[in-house]
């Protein structure tokens, strides 16, 4: 099952999301902010990740733009789920490397068909061994 990672510092919303995707067939993990995402990533690589551009102790571009520039989640799909509904939000957002920048409140099957055309997109893309 696809392992996905939730990144979400308000507590129902990040529950909310976990016990979706987990109904939907995904394996999940949740993460509050910048430093238990990174405690979650030495334990496993997510096959995607749904977070929030506005976390306690920095900013959600800052953090797209790590994940970028690592050769562990380079190539993982980054779902943004804010509340940052701005246009300039959602550029930056997509210049800092995310793949989909979904509008708060959310369904969550919207989350989902995202998750499952980007995973899915990824595995057609991969080289054959």
């Amino acid at each position: 099952m696809p392992l996905c990672l939730v990144v979400e510092d308000h507590r129902d919303t990040r529950d909310g999301y976990l016990e979706f995707l987990g109904f939907a067939g995904f394996t999940v993990m949740g993460a509050t902010g910048r430093d238990e995402m990174l405690s979650r990533l030495a334990d496993a690589t997510p096959d995607a990740i749904i977070m929030d551009l506005q976390l306690p102790g920095t900013d959600g571009w800052t953090i797209i733009r790590e994940l970028r520039k690592s050769t562990q989640t380079t190539h993982v799909p980054i779902v943004v789920v804010s509340a940052s509904v701005r246009e300039s939000d959602r550029v930056q957002a997509v210049q800092a490397g995310c793949d989909v920048f979904l509008p708060k409140p959310c369904d969550p099957s919207i989350i989902v068909a995202e998750i499952q055309r980007l995973i899915g997109r990824r595995i057609d893309h991969e080289p054959s061994v």
